[in-house]
């Protein structure tokens, strides 16, 4: 009896230990379910931190088509600030569809941040290492390099409208773009993702930054903070139970839109 009273014990410290962070009520928030689950729990352990208790129904159950994770009337750490949420494995970061990202950033009257979790995958695990917050509106010169904002937006709308409809030519567009973008300074570069057309899905033209540690060293002005697995000073992510995600035949780990 004393040795199975032992073990009990000993179980139930371990999982307190795993999570010493007090979360958010569970039953504000959404279920989890896909690949991508693990950027969803920390999306939301970020939240916790962020968004003030009464606002965390509606921080939790943001649709996916919203334009921010946190919009900013629900920031009380930076009020009048929208949040980006990221989580990479690789040090890429993918934001999403280009024609919208390019506006965010050119917005001056609705400051953006990002917030990047960098992690490693150990077996089934998902381990948060470090936290990068990023102004991606004092940023946007270094992000979108000194091309003219016409004839930037006017490429990348071209080139969204050849992605969408499945132009052959996208691939050489693609690669004119990208070096264009990058002779003129810009971190940031275009990355189309193609269509299914058995599942009705249609192509979108995403913008991605290629590698987060390096763009942070190199415009340091940018970093707002940069502290292991702390946001605003608060340790708050856990670690995942989480398989490697599996594209094609390749294993590898991607950023989380």
């Amino acid at each position: 009896m004393k040795k199975s009273t032992k073990k009990n014990t000993t179980k139930k410290n371990t999982t307190k230990k795993n999570s010493p962070q007090e979360e958010p009520p569970a039953k504000n928030q959404p279920v989890i379910k896909g690949v991508q689950g693990h950027g969803k729990v920390w999306e939301n352990q970020i939240i916790s931190v962020i968004v003030s208790p009464n606002d965390y129904e509606e921080a939790y159950n943001q649709p996916y088509t919203a334009v921010h994770d946190i919009p900013k009337h629900l920031n009380k750490q930076k009020p009048g600030t929208h949040v980006s949420i990221k989580a990479t494995g690789n040090n890429r970061i993918d934001f999403g569809d280009a024609r919208r990202t390019i506006h965010n950033l050119r917005n001056p009257d609705s400051p953006i941040e990002a917030i990047v979790v960098k992690y490693k995958q150990k077996g089934n695990q998902k381990i948060p290492e470090n936290v990068v917050r990023i102004d991606l509106t004092r940023g946007k010169t270094e992000l979108l390099g000194t091309m003219d904002e016409a004839e930037l937006s006017a490429k990348i709308n071209q080139l969204d409208e050849m992605v969408k409809k499945g132009d052959p030519l996208y691939k050489e567009t693609t690669k004119q773009l990208q070096t264009l973008m990058k002779e003129h300074g810009a971190a940031l570069s275009v990355a189309p993702k193609i269509g299914n057309p058995g599942k009705s899905r249609s192509g979108r033209l995403q913008i991605s930054l290629s590698n987060i540690t390096k763009f942070a060293e190199q415009y340091p002005h940018l970093v707002i903070e940069d502290r292991t697995c702390k946001v605003y000073d608060q340790e708050c992510l856990s670690i995942i139970e989480s398989n490697r995600r599996v594209l094609g035949k390749k294993n590898k780990d991607e950023s989380t839109p």
